[in-house]
């Protein structure tokens, strides 16, 4: 592993953290479930123009999709990427189906979207008895398909710019 990739990848798990106290500022400042939005992007590019705009497209779709039910929103456009975070009026199981409905669609593939209650319980597909997420190069099971390496590096980036710019 080089030094800059390295780097990086402390860069992530320090961002990873600063997240977790975010979403537990917000859980427990509202009492209600939260969104953590960020992109699935391979590599370490995890922030330029082009994905600043989809990334904010992808806000823009949540919110016309919860409508009325946000209490509070916020914004983190950073080096690791962005994040939009934001504590809904609802139901943590009717938010995590709403958002899988985003998710699902050809742009969505590239959305990572967590839900967690309000106690900071992750509220995830296999709890709601659904199939894992779609790998966003066929459609094996995504886990999977990173575990086994069966797409390389090259193919995959070169797939979700293809999404970004459709």
């Amino acid at each position: 592993m080089d030094k800059n990739t390295e780097e990086f990848l402390k860069k992530l798990l320090d961002a990873r953290e600063v997240r977790y106290n975010r979403q537990t500022n917000l859980t427990q400042k509202y009492n209600k479930p939260i969104i953590s939005f960020m992109l699935n992007i391979p590599g370490i590019e995890k922030r330029n123009e082009k994905l600043l705009k989809f990334h904010k497209n992808g806000v823009e779709i949540i919110k016309e999709t919860l409508e009325d039910s946000i209490i509070f929103e916020d914004y983190f456009d950073e080096e690791t990427g962005m994040v939009y975070m934001a504590s809904v009026d609802m139901d943590a199981l009717d938010l995590k189906k709403k958002m899988i409905e985003i998710e699902n669609t050809r742009s969505g593939r590239l959305y990572d979207i967590d839900i967690f209650d309000k106690d900071m319980n992750q509220i995830t597909r296999s709890k709601l008895n659904l199939p894992p997420r779609k790998c966003i190069a066929c459609e094996n099971n995504a886990r999977e398909c990173i575990k086994e390496k069966r797409h390389t590096y090259d193919e995959l980036i070169e797939i979700a710019y293809k999404i970004i710019n459709a």
